[in-house]
């Protein structure tokens, strides 16, 4: 191909897309170039068995650190059993420490009690009365408080029966008719029991 005149010779490497003045042929398609395929090889026998040892090896360390999850677990739920443990001996001996100051105040209210059980209206048993309510509260606030047994069946647990008196009717049988001195509960257990009156069906 001659040179044109002020530019630089087309160089035509496709021959079949162009004619030789480098323009496009209209009619022809070009094929498209084909990539050469790469070959892969298949892994040999020794290859194989280091992968399947890798796998083994992999499956050997997640049960191992499946093992030492297990085991921290268990060493937690062992740590926070042991610390509730201490916490409730240490209060089951903090509540039998203030259960026994209780039971000491307990006598100085029965003391109160039996002043009201026989003190006239007037301001002196109004000033007893206002610090037998005084003692009550504050025991309250420490999680005393009185047995209600009045009216209720008779039960072993909460009350002695010093005392008994004839039921009046069937439904009084087995009945706690009163109380002779008031019994009290300390958050979960019995402090002291009450004694009351019984009503018993007499022959």
């Amino acid at each position: 191909m001659s040179d044109r005149a002020g530019q630089e010779p087309i160089i035509v490497k496709d021959k079949r897309r162009f004619d030789a003045d480098g323009r496009p042929r209209p009619d022809t398609d070009a094929e498209p170039e084909i990539e050469p395929t790469e070959t892969v090889e298949s892994p040999n026998e020794a290859e194989l068995e280091a992968l399947e040892s890798a796998r083994d090896q992999v499956r050997e360390l997640e049960s191992q650190l499946d093992e030492i999850r297990s085991a921290f677990r268990r060493y937690k739920e062992e740590q926070q059993a042991i610390r509730s443990r201490m916490e409730r001996d240490r209060q089951a001996r903090v509540d039998e420490d203030v259960g026994r100051v209780l039971l000491g105040v307990l006598s100085a209210l029965d003391d109160l009690e039996r002043a009201l059980a026989y003190a006239e209206d007037g301001p002196l048993a109004e000033g007893v009365r206002l610090v037998h309510q005084q003692l009550l509260d504050t025991m309250a606030q420490e999680g005393l408080e009185p047995l209600d047994l009045v009216g209720k069946t008779f039960d072993p647990h909460l009350a002695e029966a010093v005392e008994l008196a004839p039921a009046e009717s069937p439904e009084l049988e087995n009945v706690v008719l009163s109380e002779i001195r008031s019994g009290y509960r300390f958050r979960d257990r019995i402090l002291r029991p009450a004694q009351v009156r019984v009503g018993m069906k007499m022959s």
